[in-house]
């Protein structure tokens, strides 16, 4: 098992995050006004994006680190991370049409991603909905590149931090939909995905290697992600309370 330390240094794609130590988190949150409250005050000039991750967890900040994640992530794999917290935290579960062509999408485009997949996924984003986890991924994987201006209109490019904002969202309306009670776990656990998602622990089947027809996701993905069906286990979790009991110094403003 990873300790804290190990996974947040693993975070590295694309923009360095946590690379030895000296990335700044506040580079990672951008634009401004991404991340406000406790999460905002722990937000120094000067702490590490490390430290930073650290100390949203130790002061159970999970939602803020949640964001934080999808934002250090490259594009296939936040989206892909999300598709993994949904079949995390629900499993094999019936879906409404829209929501499972929607997830369908997401995964298609992460497996192969073509212009084609990426219009697909920018449909099934608008039957699903904002509102929905799966909506949220496919529209992420529609705003992952090229032109997002209906068709015969001039080019319009999608901000490169709709993406993640996106995922986020994705992956905050998955935690909202689950068991309350659960929340200190659910969080942990999709925390520590996001962790072997980055290290390459968790990965995707490409095209050439899938062995049958991609599978409908009629129900909560469950093919790629049936790894996680027991991550609830406390002996899978990457991210543990004594991992991160004792925040960096820089946190101490959060009790001022």
């Amino acid at each position: 098992m990873l300790s804290l330390e190990e996974a947040v240094k693993v975070l590295n794609i694309p923009f360095q995050f946590a690379g030895g130590g000296t990335t700044r988190a506040v580079d990672l949150w951008d634009p401004p006004g991404t991340t406000t409250g406790d999460a905002l005050r722990l937000l120094t000039e000067e702490i590490t994006a490390a430290d930073y991750l650290r100390a949203l967890v130790a002061y159970e900040l999970y939602y803020d680190a949640l964001r934080f994640v999808a934002f250090g992530l490259e594009k296939r794999q936040a989206v892909y991370w999300g598709c993994l917290c949904y079949g995390s935290l629900f499993g094999p579960r019936l879906l409404p049409d829209e929501e499972a062509r929607a997830l369908d999408a997401a995964m298609a485009w992460v497996r192969d991603p073509s212009e084609s997949h990426r219009q697909r996924a920018g449909r099934a984003a608008l039957a699903a909905g904002m509102s929905t986890p799966a909506g949220c991924l496919a529209k992420a994987a529609f705003w992952s590149g090229g032109s997002i201006a209906p068709e015969g209109m001039p080019t319009v490019e999608a901000s490169e931090y709709l993406v993640p904002k996106a995922v986020a969202g994705a992956v905050v309306l998955t935690v909202a939909l689950a068991d309350y009670h659960r929340l200190d776990a659910h969080c942990r656990v999709l925390l520590g995905l996001g962790m072997q998602v980055a290290q390459g622990a968790r990965r995707w089947l490409e095209p050439e290697t899938a062995s049958a027809p991609e599978p409908s996701m009629s129900h909560a993905p469950a093919d790629e992600m049936e790894e996680t069906k027991d991550s609830h286990d406390e002996e899978t979790l990457i991210l543990t309370r004594d991992e991160v009991e004792s925040p960096p110094p820089t946190a101490q403003s959060v009790n001022s």
